[in-house]
């Protein structure tokens, strides 16, 4: 039972390291958007910069309109405000890797560190969450406490039996020690007892303890399996649409709107456009970038939740 315990506990703690695994690579995917997000907002400044040295050239020569210079101005008030979010994100993300990693002098990347989502979880079958279930250290936690409740069910069981015993004890008589009816010989004496153990209630009640922890935690085991099953069918799901939306994302979305940007652009150097037209495009086009990060993060995390699962997730400190 002892042996069983021990089994049971170093699951256990294998279990824990993969979840703190998991949270790691979580914690750092969320720095790594907060990093990407303030990349676009920087390139999105220096556009608005341009923007607005080009409609106050233009007003100056009386080929514009101050609503223009102002509306360039707002529009980077409020990257400001973003932009003092963004940090307070990024020390809070650091934060958690700081806590998790117990490394006190951990520091952010000065650049991102480009990641991309293995595609091999493509490829996870339908009964990839069986296999998965039965490889996870909780269910062999859980399998080893099954046993151990039957070897303190079978222990309880023999606590009905009869115990007994035989002694045997050896005396040795000193000749200061004999009295007058004493041979003067050492003495040896054999006993035999038996117990009887007529009171059962303490062993019934041990009996059905151990018979009621072996079903609860057959029970629990099967919760597991099923549980690990719908959340890979789950998160198979849920990282096929995120692929799909990255791809409309990569492929039309962002192709379009850039497109969009640079013939605003060039209709506003005609004069056919005006500013609040080019600023509208290339407000779209930065939306979308940010889109796009956000949907690549979630798509790592949702793939780090799955390999997880799975019982894919390294635990070698090779991952980011």
């Amino acid at each position: 039972m002892a042996a069983l315990g021990a089994d049971a506990a170093e699951a256990d703690a294998e279990a824990l390291a993969r979840n703190l695994a998991l949270r790691i690579e979580a914690a750092y995917y969320e720095l790594y958007r907060v990093q990407r997000r303030e990349e676009l907002l920087h390139a999105f400044e220096e556009q608005l910069r341009q923007f607005e040295s080009a409609a106050s050239t233009r007003y100056e020569v009386g080929d514009g309109s101050q609503q223009a210079i102002l509306k360039a101005q707002v529009e980077r008030g409020r990257l400001e405000m973003q932009r003092e979010n963004l940090r307070a994100e990024r020390e809070s993300a650091l934060q958690s890797l700081v806590r998790l990693t117990g490394r006190s002098d951990l520091e952010a990347p000065t650049q991102p560190v480009d990641v991309t989502v293995p595609s091999n979880l493509e490829e996870v079958g339908e009964r990839a969450g069986e296999e998965a279930a039965e490889d996870r250290p909780e269910a062999e936690a859980l399998r080893r406490r099954i046993e151990q409740a039957e070897s303190e069910m079978a222990l309880a069981r023999r606590a009905y039996w009869p115990d007994f015993t035989v002694g045997a004890a050896y005396t040795d008589v000193r000749r200061d020690d004999l009295t007058p009816t004493m041979s003067g010989r050492d003495a040896f004496t054999l006993s035999v007892g038996v117990s009887i153990p007529l009171w059962r209630g303490k062993q019934e009640a041990r009996l059905e303890e151990a018979t009621v922890e072996r079903h609860r935690t057959e029970a629990e085991l099967e919760d597991f399996r099923l549980g690990v099953q719908a959340e890979v069918r789950d998160l198979r799901e849920r990282i096929g649409r995120q692929q799909r939306q990255l791809t409309l994302l990569g492929e039309q979305l962002l192709p379009q709107a850039e497109s969009s940007l640079e013939a605003t652009l060039s209709a506003y150097k005609a004069g056919r456009t005006d500013f609040l037209d080019l600023l509208d495009a290339e407000r779209t086009l930065f939306q979308l970038q940010l889109k796009q990060v956000d949907t690549h993060v979630r798509a790592l995390q949702t793939a780090a939740k799955l390999e997880y699962v799975l019982g894919q997730i390294s635990l070698s400190g090779d991952r980011p």
